[in-house]
C-alpha cells in the first residue's frame, strides 16, 4: 500500500522584508547627527586630527540623573574640534576663525563647531 503526503494549495507565508532603517551615526560611542559625522570624516580625510567633546553640564558619564540625556550629558549639544595647528606647548594666538583648545595634554589651534544632540533633539540657542 502506498501512502501519499497531503499537499497544501494555498500560498506559503512570506514575511514582509524589513524596512531599511535610517543609519545611526556615532563618534566616540555617542550618537551624532549626520552633519557632524560627515564634518569629522571630512576633517580626517583632509589629514587633520579631529577631537569630539561634550560639554558636561551634569557631572561625568557615571553620574547622570535619569531625567538627563545620557548622550550629551544634559548639555543639549555636542562639539567637534578640527585641528588646524598643534600640538603646542604654549597657548597659541587664535587666527581668523581658529581658536585655542586644550586636548590630549597639549594646546591646539582648532576650528570648533557645535551640533545639536540627536537624542534629545534640542536646538542650540546662542
Amino acid at each position: 500500500m502506498m501512502y501519499q503526503q497531503p499537499t497544501m494549495t494555498r500560498a506559503a507565508y512570506r514575511p514582509e522584508p524589513d524596512r531599511p532603517q535610517r543609519p545611526r551615526f556615532q563618534l566616540a560611542g555617542r550618537r551624532v547627527t549626520q552633519e557632524m559625522f560627515y564634518a569629522a570624516e571630512q576633517g580626517k580625510r583632509g589629514g587633520n586630527r579631529v577631537f569630539f567633546f561634550t560639554l558636561t553640564a551634569c557631572g561625568d558619564e557615571t553620574d547622570v540623573a535619569p531625567t538627563v540625556c545620557a548622550n550629551c550629558l544634559g548639555a543639549e549639544c555636542l562639539g567637534l574640534d578640527v585641528v588646524t595647528a598643534g600640538p603646542l606647548r604654549d597657548i597659541p594666538t587664535p587666527t581668523g576663525s581658529s581658536r585655542a583648545a586644550w586636548h590630549a595634554g597639549a594646546w591646539w589651534l582648532v576650528a570648533r563647531a557645535m551640533y545639536p544632540c540627536p537624542v534629545c533633539m534640542r536646538e542650540i540657542v546662542l
